[in-house]
């Protein structure tokens, strides 16, 4: 996929020239997520469902770093990684050591997340008879 580099206002932002022709499973899911404006994600949902809350935080900055960031899931993700590495480049941090230390944290709040959901009640299931 080629790329090109638009400037705006003095900064540049990177545009796929080839867009998927139809969503992904990950845009659709990427399209359920709401987007708040990040004053107004509600504080019941941080604790009710803490991933979705995460999502909803993430989600607004990738729509307001980059124009498909509503839309692309895979690509706007794809655009943030790279951004946040060369970021890594410019203040002479380790990428990789920040991923592994990432990797650790979201190992640890997954299984977080996974206690919570197994605290709800799970739904009544009928059978047969």
């Amino acid at each position: 996929m080629k790329t090109k580099i638009i400037t705006v206002k003095n900064k540049q932002k990177r545009s796929s020239v080839s867009k998927p022709k139809r969503p992904t499973i990950g845009d659709k899911a990427y399209a359920g997520i709401p987007l708040y404006k990040l004053g107004d994600i509600p504080d019941r949902l941080y604790t009710e469902n803490p991933a979705l809350a995460r999502a909803c935080v993430i989600k607004r900055g990738l729509v307001a770093a980059y124009e498909e960031g509503g839309t692309h899931a895979e690509q706007t993700i794809t655009d943030a990684l790279v951004d946040l590495r060369l970021l890594c480049d410019i203040l002479n941090l380790d990428f990789f050591k920040i991923h592994d230390k990432a990797c650790q944290y979201y190992a640890k709040e997954a299984g977080e997340i996974r206690k919570i959901r197994q605290k709800k009640t799970p739904p009544v299931i009928m059978e047969r008879r």
